[in-house]
């Protein structure tokens, strides 16, 4: 037996819709007092593709309507529900506040996307390569400072608007910045209409926003069962 889990919750999440999860398995309940667990029985952890994902999805969302949700990483498992209830006992207070800590609270995702860099100088040519240590450190450090500052401008408009958020800098990705941010249910619209509007002042960039999601960037190896 392997019990995946998808999700812990405060006990009150119902699966209207969604009463079957990955491989169509029923997700079931596994209770302590205070915290739950959603489990589905499988006899191996399943393979992640994208019919998996979905469906593992489509569980963790429906919970988040009416509870507060802890999303698991995919392939975390159990060998029986008597493993599961142990490891909810064993992290009762850590778990407890990371559920208040989202409770009415979803991530939005935002993603700053540069436009095409000129990958060849003027004629066509592609760009010289450094001539030196001091000349490739220069050459980093551009799209270091270029991310940060565009991280700065992302975090000015829109940190002040959520609760909590995380940036991951990719200096040598198509996609500068990535940011998620924790955001009162409430808030969610003024949230998306705002970072909609930020691309209009960042020039040679596109922000795309996506959302609201399950929490999953803000719960941290501290809160995982």
């Amino acid at each position: 037996m392997t019990l995946l889990l998808y999700a812990i919750t405060d006990g009150r999440g119902r699966l209207d819709g969604a009463s079957t999860g990955v491989q169509n398995r029923p997700v079931r309940a596994v209770a302590t007092p205070g915290l739950t667990a959603m489990v589905s029985e499988h006899d191996g952890i399943p393979s992640l593709d994208a019919a998996t994902a979905w469906s593992f999805e489509r569980v963790v969302e429906a919970l988040m309507k009416d509870a507060a949700v802890l999303p698991a990483r995919f392939g975390t498992a159990f060998a029986e529900p008597g493993a599961v209830r142990d490891a909810l006992a064993a992290r009762t207070r850590a778990l407890t506040a990371a559920l208040d800590r989202v409770r009415d609270r979803v991530e939005v995702s935002v993603r700053v996307i540069a436009a095409a860099r000129a990958g060849a100088q003027a004629g066509g040519r592609a760009p010289s390569a450094p001539r030196s240590g001091r000349d490739y450190m220069l050459a980093r450090l551009g799209p270091e400072r270029e991310a940060r500052a565009l991280a700065d401008r992302v975090g000015a408009e829109l940190d002040p608007l959520a609760v909590a958020s995380r940036y991951r800098l990719r200096t040598r990705a198509e996609v500068p910045v990535a940011a998620s941010f924790l955001v009162d249910h409430g808030d969610t619209a003024a949230f998306v209409r705002r970072a909609g509007a930020l691309g209009d002042g960042l020039a040679g960039v596109d922000v795309v926003c996506t959302g609201p999601w399950p929490p999953y960037s803000f719960v941290g190896e501290d809160d995982d069962v």
